[in-house]
Order: structure tokens, then C-alpha cells, then sequence
């Protein structure tokens, strides 16, 4: 490990490329302007916003973007971007040490700034059970739509919304925790308004109901050779597999994922069902 002289020129470090991490830079490099600020990512874009727009008092529309890291630095020219990965900090000593293409180094620092965001709580550790953060993750799913049947989605917040809108194509389950759904964005009387839609699509009109201490087993299709049943339970631990997440998905994911573009024709023509278990928790996760 070679830790470097030049280390100390960086006083101000941010942690992560998505827009938290991206707006900071900026404001600490408008606020310092004699001074550089080093941004840390270990992509080659990062997330911007831009155009933001007041529509009403309380309503107000917010451009978000993903960028290159070339482009970006044209821009702002007192934010030098490093394509590193994070492998430690010692708070003590002030110093995060980096691993990148040449080896490892320490950066030191006077003002940290940790943006790399959350990771979802998997069911399990499985190919079949996939978390929604980033581009790299919808990419992901998007290859497996191809051949899906069903699919099981678990959470209420606005990637699960859309997500939803989306699959008309094959059988959803869909499993909340709450009594109604978007209780992230409105209230219920405001959820009902988006229900006819959804009952369109459920069979028979039909939703799944339970008290809030039930629970769900979701039981995966069964391979013809598989004898035994293997049971993943539930983890909130972080996978080795999800070590090196991407920028978190902004709010035109689904646009720039390009779904329904990329699946094929027969698959777009298939026609789904939807249905709804309200205050509902996964726990455990069946494979046979």
C-alpha cells in the first residue's frame, strides 16, 4: 500500500456518484472556489439534476439524468472525479483508503462525505430473487423477463409502482405490507383513485387480503430433476454478490432500461394477471 503525498490537497471528499453524492460536490466546489473537491464513484457516469421547474407552491419538477464522467468534468472543472472503490476509512487518521486499476492508495481528507446510498433487503441470496437498486440490477431483470411467466414483486414505494404499470405481460404477484397500496406517496382515499386500473388486470377482480400477522411463503417453480426442497431464509445482510452497487435508479429508470423495447414481440403480446396481498411479509424463501 503507497499511501500518497498529494493526498493532502484533497480536502473535501465525496463518496459516491448518484445525486446526493453529485450535489454535494458541486455546492462544496461553488463554496470553495480556490479548491478542488474530489469525487469518488466507481462508474463512469454519475447522476445529475437539472431544470427545476415550480408548478405550483408545494409541486415542483426536477430534471434527473445520468451523465458521463468525462462530460461532467468539463462542467465543473473544481471537482476531480477518481474511479476508485472504497475499501476502508479511518476516521481517526482521516484517511479512506482506495483500490483502483494501479493498486491501492490513501486519500486524506478534512470533510467527509459518505452518498453511496442504501441496498435493498434481499429475500434471499439467490439468481432468482433480484434487488432493484441500480441500472446494472434492471438490466439484470430485464434479461430474465424474456422467459418469465411469473413474477413475484415485494415492496410499496414508487419502483414497485412502476414496476407494476409495467408488467402486463405475465402473472404478478404482488406482495405489501400495507392495507393499500403507494402509501409511500398518498394516503388511501388518493390510492383508490389508480384501483381501477390495477382491477382490470386482476383475475376476476379479485385481490388477496390478511391480517397484518401473516405471512407469505412464496414457493418458486419446481425443476422436473429437483427431489429436494431448499429452504433461503430471509436476510438483511449484505450479499458479497451486491458488494459494488451502481448510481441509484432516478425517476426515468424504466425509460432508460428500455423494457418493453427490449423484450420480444411474442412476450409483449402475452396477457398477465395481477394480484395484490395486502399486509403481507415474506419470511422465507422456497426452492425445490
Amino acid at each position: 500500500m503507497q499511501s500518497t503525498g498529494e493526498a493532502n490537497a484533497f480536502k473535501r471528499v465525496v463518496i459516491g456518484g448518484g445525486v446526493a453524492g453529485v450535489c454535494c460536490a458541486q455546492e462544496l466546489a461553488r463554496l470553495h472556489l480556490g479548491s478542488r473537491v474530489i469525487l469518488i464513484c466507481e462508474g463512469r457516469t454519475v447522476v445529475e439534476t437539472s431544470s427545476l421547474f415550480r408548478i405550483t407552491e408545494h409541486l415542483e419538477e426536477l430534471s434527473v439524468y445520468e451523465r458521463s464522467t468525462d462530460s461532467f468534468k468539463f462542467d465543473n472543472p473544481n471537482v476531480d472525479i477518481q474511479h476508485c472503490t472504497v475499501t476502508g476509512v479511518d476516521y481517526e487518521k482521516q484517511e479512506i483508503q482506495v483500490t483502483d486499476k494501479d493498486g491501492t492508495r490513501l486519500i486524506g481528507y478534512d470533510q467527509l462525505c459518505i452518498a453511496t446510498g442504501v441496498r435493498p433487503k434481499l429475500i434471499a441470496d439467490h439468481p432468482n430473487v433480484i434487488g432493484l437498486r441500480d441500472l446494472q440490477s434492471v438490466e439484470d431483470l430485464v434479461q430474465r423477463l424474456r422467459s418469465a411467466r411469473r413474477v413475484v414483486v415485494v415492496g410499496n414505494g414508487g419502483i414497485a409502482l412502476e414496476l407494476i404499470h409495467e408488467l402486463t405481460f405475465c402473472d404478478v404477484d404482488w406482495v405489501v405490507k400495507n392495507n393499500y397500496i403507494g402509501s409511500a406517496f398518498f394516503d388511501a382515499s388518493a390510492s383508490a383513485f389508480i384501483m381501477p386500473t390495477l382491477l382490470s388486470r386482476a383475475a376476476g377482480g379479485e385481490f388477496s387480503t390478511a391480517s397484518a400477522n401473516n405471512q407469505v411463503l412464496y414457493k418458486a417453480p419446481a425443476p422436473e430433476q429437483a427431489e429436494t426442497c431448499v429452504e433461503h431464509t430471509f436476510d438483511t445482510a449484505t450479499s458479497e454478490t451486491n458488494s459494488a452497487p451502481g448510481c441509484g435508479l432516478g425517476p426515468e429508470w424504466l425509460a432508460k432500461a428500455g423494457l418493453r423495447s427490449s423484450l420480444p414481440v411474442e412476450t409483449m403480446q402475452r396477457a398477465g394477471s395481477l394480484k395484490i396481498h395486502y399486509e403481507q411479509a415474506v419470511v422465507n424463501f422456497m426452492e425445490r
